[in-house]
Parts: structure tokens; C-alpha cells; sequence
């Protein structure tokens, strides 16, 4: 079940780019014991890879330059990418239980993103991602009495 371990394969595989060559090496043996414990080698982890959809190949190698055009400009990539990430993750995950206004509310900030990358989210549109976000993925309930309509 390649698919069940991915997100930890995936920040291994991050570690990849890292200068310290005991990290590279530490990280390769981790994904392929994180394959082999699964019945699984790196050849079906290269399958999977080729597996993944052009557009959400498109998706992340666009995330990616967003990513390094803001933290070029300024050090506060990070900021929006967790935003991007977050959205693209209630998206995958939560799309069919999401309100139609959730939806169009999310789709909207990822269009945004994707025409300005130097677009800056409202206060008020953060605090609704997180409403969101922490409602279906992270399956917690707001501290306050917040509703699904948005913050505005």
C-alpha cells in the first residue's frame, strides 16, 4: 500500500536535496525501508510517480515556482505555500463534503493564487481557511461558535 505511506515517503524524499550527504543516504535507506515493509520496492514507488496525473504534476511544479518567486522576494513564501497546500488538501480530500459556498470559496483562493502569485489572503479569508481546514481534515471543532458561512 504504497499510497498509505506516500506523505512520509514524501518528506523523505525532500531530504533528498539536503548537502549533508549522511542525511541523503539516511533518507534513502528510510523510504526503502518504508517500501519493503509494504511489500514494495523502489521500482513501484517510480511507478507511482509516473502514475500521478499531469495536472497535479502541472499543479506542484507551478506551486514550486510560486513558492521560490515570493521567497525570492521576500521570506514570506512559506506563508502562502501552507495556504496553497491546505486548500489543495480540503480539495482532495474533502470536496464532496464541503458546503457550495465552502467550495467556491476555496476554489476561488486557488485560482487567485495561481493568476497572482504575490496575492495576499484577508484575515479574514485565513481564518476561514483554517474553520475549514480544521473541520475536515483535521476533524477538530472550532474553539468559537462559527458557522460553515464564511467569517465575512
Amino acid at each position: 500500500m504504497l499510497s498509505s505511506n506516500i506523505k512520509k515517503i514524501a518528506k523523505l524524499i525532500r531530504m533528498l536535496g539536503s548537502s549533508n550527504e549522511g542525511e541523503v543516504l539516511n533518507s534513502v535507506r528510510l523510504i526503502g525501508n518504508i517500501l519493503s515493509k509494504s511489500g514494495e520496492n523502489f521500482n513501484d514507488l517510480a511507478d507511482y510517480v509516473e502514475s500521478v496525473p499531469k495536472w497535479a504534476k502541472d499543479m506542484a511544479n507551478e506551486e514550486k515556482l510560486r513558492t521560490q518567486e515570493k521567497t525570492s522576494r521576500n521570506h514570506g513564501g512559506t506563508y502562502n505555500n501552507t495556504f496553497i497546500r491546505d486548500c489543495q488538501e480540503i480539495m482532495q480530500l474533502a470536496r464532496d463534503s464541503l458546503s457550495t459556498i465552502e467550495l467556491k470559496f476555496i476554489t476561488d483562493v486557488l485560482k487567485r493564487f495561481e493568476t497572482n502569485p504575490r496575492y495576499q489572503l484577508s484575515q479574514k479569508q485565513t481564518d476561514w481557511i483554517h474553520l475549514i481546514y480544521n473541520r475536515y481534515i483535521a476533524k477538530t471543532e472550532p474553539t468559537q461558535s462559527h458557522t460553515s458561512s464564511p467569517p465575512w
